[in-house]
């Protein structure tokens, strides 16, 4: 009966892995070189590549640059960012999209 059960299991966990593989990130090295620089520049905190398919969803997301002290904080940024929004794609557009994101973070506390 464990036995069936785990292999159930195995199965399961098989067939919902075997999805749709994403591409590999297509910006260069120097555009990223670029836009790190002028990060530096800008008062952003944080700076992500994202990944954007044709029905506008986040599908991958990656931290460039961070001027946080806390790496924690940029990765409750970055979970966050998969439920943003895009505009679904052109015709003549690929099937995924990338942007640069710097993300400028205001917080605030009220007593």
């Amino acid at each position: 009966m464990n036995n069936a059960l785990m292999a159930l299991v195995l199965m399961a966990a098989a067939g919902a892995s075997a999805g749709e593989a994403l591409p590999d990130w297509r910006s260069s090295d120097e555009s990223l070189f670029e836009a790190r620089k002028e990060f530096a520049k800008s008062d952003a905190e944080l700076l992500f590549l994202l990944m954007v398919n044709r029905q506008g969803d986040v599908v991958k997301v990656k931290l460039l640059k961070s001027k946080l002290d806390n790496d924690r904080s940029a990765m409750m940024f970055r979970k966050h960012l998969y439920s943003a929004k895009f505009k679904v794609a052109k015709p003549q557009e690929p099937d995924y999209r990338e942007f640069l994101y710097p993300m400028d973070i205001k917080t605030t506390v009220e007593y």
